[in-house]
């Protein structure tokens, strides 16, 4: 919670508000190798964060001493930046515990003691943009740096942006705007997928439906039939009866006329 106070105070001296705003961060050279790995610079991507570098020849210029060190330039909102310098803080304590880094890399030159290596920077680095400040910011001199590793704002008083850091700004904002817009059409592409699902599942719901009502007419037709061949077979059955009926009335009258006639002839 402190470190967010800290980081909204910051960020309300650069008249940053929810915009991009910069956290400079003085780190030892022996870290620059942990700090350019593209896994860090995806991470900090991730979160929506920038870090900005010095090359590897300028660090190396610088190197000659523990005590050498480089400029990180932390881009993004309070948020981003804050966890920017959570995970830098992250990479440094973990060279620390290999061994990478020591107290000396944390000490000025000609310090006898210096910082303990848990600390992410030195006791003597204050928040001033190079030469200069912003009011209520501290007017302490910067610790020793290389003239190669300055940031572009150096001399740039009142908080005025020079022309790179505007273009930076702008490719920020671009990146920000871009982002926004594949995230939107993502989620329209996902409003359509879950249209399209839903559109499939009703058809195959109505074809369902379709498909038990064809079933049920066939089933009833083939009902229908049956009872009309049965109709007609208990009629046709009638009809043999009555036949054979009238053939034995037939025959019985025929041999009651033969009989009475025997019976006359005698």
């Amino acid at each position: 919670q402190a470190a967010k106070l800290l980081m909204d105070r910051l960020f309300d001296v650069q008249a940053a508000g929810i915009g991009p705003g910069r956290l400079f961060l003085l780190l030892p050279a022996a870290g620059w190798s942990e700090m350019s790995v593209s896994s860090l610079e995806e991470g900090l991507k991730l979160i929506g964060a920038q870090v900005l570098l010095p090359s590897m020849d300028q660090c190396e210029a610088v190197s000659d001493r523990p005590s050498a060190r480089f400029l990180a330039v932390l881009v993004g909102n309070s948020a981003q930046v804050l966890s920017a310098a959570t995970r830098v803080n992250t990479s440094m304590q973990d060279l620390a515990d290999r061994s990478r880094l020591w107290e000396a890399h944390f000490a000025d030159d000609g310090d006898a003691g210096g910082l303990a290596c848990e600390a992410a920077v030195p006791s003597s680095l204050h928040t001033v943009v190079a030469n200069g400040g912003s009011p209520g910011m501290s007017d302490a001199p910067m610790p020793r740096i290389n003239p190669g590793l300055r940031s572009t704002s150096s001399g740039g008083g009142g908080g005025q942006l020079t022309a790179p850091e505007q273009q930076e700004q702008q490719q920020q904002q671009q990146t920000e705007t871009t982002v926004t817009e594949e995230r939107q059409q993502q989620e329209q592409q996902k409003q359509q997928q879950q249209q399209q699902q839903q559109q499939q599942r009703e058809r195959e719901q109505d074809d369902q439906q379709q498909q038990h009502q064809q079933q049920q007419q066939q089933q009833q037709q083939q009902e229908l039939q049956q009872r009309e061949q049965q109709q007609q077979q208990l009629l046709q059955q009638k009809k043999n009866r009555r036949h054979q009926d009238e053939q034995v009335q037939r025959q019985q009258q025929e041999q009651q006329q033969q009989q009475l006639q025997q019976e006359q002839q005698q």
